[in-house]
C-alpha cells in the first residue's frame, strides 16, 4: 500500500467506521465504510466491486491490505462525499456552494447518479449566477437536460451577453445562446437581439426551441410535469 519514503497512513477520525465492509484510500487517508451505498448508488463501484477475481482472491476493497484507491479525489474531497451518506442532520442537506461543486464533481466521476441530482438541487439553491451553473455542469459533463432552463433565462431576458459572461462561458456556448436568442426573435419586427421576446412566444415554443438546439428529447427534463406532455408532438 506505500513504501519507506511515503507518508504513513492514517484512518480517517470520522469515516473509518467499525462494521464498515468497504476499505478506501485517498491521499494518505484510510476509510472504512459501508458498501451498500457505493453498490446501491454508484455504476462505477458496482461494477468494481462485482468484478471478477481468482476464487483464491480477497474482494478488492475487503480489508486495508487491498483497499481501493480513490484517484480523482484528495481526503478533503471525498470527505465531502461521504458526507452525503453520514449526514447526522438526515434529510437536511446544508452545503456551501464550493462544497455542492466538489460533491457534483465527484458524483459524476463515479457515477453517483442520485448524488449528481441531490447536488445539482443544492447548486440550484446557491449564490451562483446562471452563468456560473452552466459553467460547471458542462465542465463536469452534467447531461444537457439540466442546461435548459438555465438557457431558458438567458434567452429569455431582453439583454444580451454581457463581454464577462461570454468570456465565462467560452465561445461555443456563446455563440450557441446567440443563436437561439435570434431564433426566438426572429419573429419580432427589429430582429434586435436586445429586443424582447415576442409577445405571441409561449412557453412550450420556447423550450421546444431551446431542447431542439442542446439535443435534449424534451421528456427528459426534469420536473417538466404537464409542460413536458404538452410538448410531445
Amino acid at each position: 500500500m506505500s513504501n519507506p519514503t511515503s507518508t504513513p497512513l492514517a484512518p480517517h477520525p470520522e469515516y473509518y467506521i467499525n462494521g464498515g465492509d468497504l476499505y478506501l484510500v485517498a491521499g494518505n487517508t484510510q476509510y472504512r465504510v459501508h458498501s451498500y451505498f457505493f453498490e446501491r448508488d454508484s455504476e462505477y463501484f458496482r461494477k468494481k466491486l462485482n468484478s471478477h477475481a481468482p476464487l483464491s482472491a480477497p474482494r478488492l476493497g475487503s480489508s486495508d491490505a487491498n483497499a481501493i484507491i480513490i484517484k480523482r479525489a484528495g481526503p478533503n474531497e471525498f470527505e465531502k462525499l461521504l458526507w452525503v451518506f453520514y449526514n447526522p442532520k438526515y434529510s437536511l442537506y446544508e452545503a456551501t456552494a464550493s462544497e455542492w461543486i466538489t460533491i457534483l464533481k465527484l458524483a459524476c466521476d463515479y457515477r453517483f447518479n442520485e448524488v449528481k441530482l441531490l447536488a445539482i438541487r443544492g447548486l440550484e439553491m446557491s449564490n451562483l449566477t446562471t452563468v456560473q451553473r452552466i459553467q460547471i455542469y458542462e465542465l463536469y459533463h452534467v447531461e444537457r437536460q439540466y442546461l435548459v432552463p438555465l438557457y431558458d433565462v438567458l434567452c429569455r431576458r431582453e439583454e444580451c451577453l454581457t463581454e464577462e459572461e461570454a468570456k465565462e462561458l467560452g465561445l461555443p456556448t456563446t455563440l450557441l445562446i446567440f443563436r437561439i436568442r435570434e431564433i426566438l426573435r426572429s419573429q419580432s419586427g427589429d430582429g434586435s437581439d436586445k429586443s424582447p421576446l415576442p409577445a405571441s412566444l409561449d412557453d412550450v415554443y420556447i423550450t421546444r426551441t431551446i431542447c431542439s438546439s442542446l439535443g435534449v428529447d424534451p421528456q427528459s427534463l426534469p420536473g417538466a410535469g404537464s409542460l413536458v406532455i404538452s410538448l410531445v408532438p
